[in-house]
């Protein structure tokens, strides 16, 4: 999914494809099954919506834990690092990072 993404920027930004013509060729269940495939998957989104709780929260223990999960959901390879920070945004994420970054050692 990710890849197929990054090959259709990549063909379009070329101009070796105009996006325009390709999205107007396709059927209107074709569009909306192309949007499906490339949003943010259901994970990404949860993990977005806790990354931005913790941050209101400012309490690197919740962030701890936060991280704890989503490492775990990076290995099992449910979630790729680059597809929640897509969904979050880059300041939310670096705000997550500090504040994981004054956990106590014991709760990583």
């Amino acid at each position: 999914m990710i890849d197929i993404k990054k090959v259709l920027a990549e063909v379009c930004q070329n101009g070796y494809a105009d996006r325009d013509a390709i999205w107007a060729a396709l059927t209107p269940t074709e569009q909306h099954q192309f949007k499906e495939l490339l949003a943010p998957s259901p994970l990404a989104r949860e993990f977005a919506c806790r990354i931005r709780e913790t941050i209101g929260y400012q309490s690197s223990a919740v962030a701890g834990a936060v991280e704890t999960d989503l490492e775990r959901a990076i290995d099992r390879g449910e979630l790729a690092a680059a597809d929640l920070v897509e969904v979050v945004g880059d300041r939310h994420f670096l705000d997550f990072q500090e504040l994981v970054a004054r956990c106590p050692k014991y709760f990583s």
